[in-house]
């Protein structure tokens, strides 16, 4: 993945990617990784996993590296708190 912090560009690109992979789509199934998954990634936490209706696989990790799962922070109608990665 092109380092595209410094970029002006990165808005703009990173947002239409974002858009056309998760707008409008719905949230078809929520787990967190099976322990065989988080093998795969040679991780030592389970991530969250969320499938979307087209198929497509979100798995929320701390970094653009995937140098481990990350926590996921909500707001539900003012109930705030965190999703996190599981041992």
């Amino acid at each position: 993945m092109p380092n595209m912090r410094n970029d002006p560009t990165a808005d703009t690109t990173w947002n239409a990617r974002a858009r056309s992979l998760l707008q409008g789509r719905t949230i078809k199934s929520v787990r967190y990784m099976e322990r065989e998954e988080m093998d795969s990634f040679a991780w030592f936490e389970r991530g969250l996993v969320l499938v979307l209706d087209n198929g497509t696989t979100l798995i929320i990790q701390a970094d653009e590296e995937g140098n481990g799962p990350g926590a996921v922070w909500y707001d539900a109608t003012g109930t705030q708190g965190v999703l996190p990665a599981l041992r």
